[in-house]
């Protein structure tokens, strides 16, 4: 798969250049995810040929399994509330362009706190769900630093 960033509400035009220009040195894609795509597994956003799964325990196996999602599955509405932050979804770069990319942003000023990396773990997960998990994770980040 081809190296991309999922970039989420990046709205500072001096940002967008510099994001711009590091990307196309590296050449890494970029793609801008749009409010009406938030609800789509980021795996699918990143190009990757995945239909929505539900993923489960079944108790008496012992056993995940996976099943298509289901409509009455769906977040409810509290949890789905769009979101203002920035945030950056590295997938499929590999250890030494990911460095690469987060040390040209380090150089370049480009502060943008809530940053992941796609995984098998949550290529399932909606934009909604892993601002969630990140932002919980960078907040955790910062109380045991203080």
């Amino acid at each position: 798969m081809t190296p991309q960033i999922l970039l989420y509400n990046i709205t500072n035009e001096e940002q967008k250049k510099k994001i711009k220009a590091l990307v196309l040195r590296l050449k890494i894609r970029a793609r801008i995810v749009e409010k009406d795509r938030y609800g789509e597994p980021i795996g699918r956003l990143a190009g990757m040929d995945i239909a929505p799964m539900d993923v489960h325990l079944n108790e008496s196996s012992g056993e995940m399994e996976k099943s298509l999602d289901r409509s009455s599955d769906a977040l409810p509405e509290a949890d789905m509330a769009d979101f203002s932050d920035e945030m950056l979804i590295f997938c499929f770069l590999p250890d030494g362009l990911l460095n690469q990319m987060l040390q040209g942003l380090r150089k370049a000023g480009v502060f943008i706190p809530l940053k992941a990396v796609l995984t098998l773990s949550n290529c399932m997960w909606d934009s909604y769900t892993i601002h969630r998990e990140i932002t919980a994770e960078h907040e955790m980040m910062h109380r045991t630093q203080e």
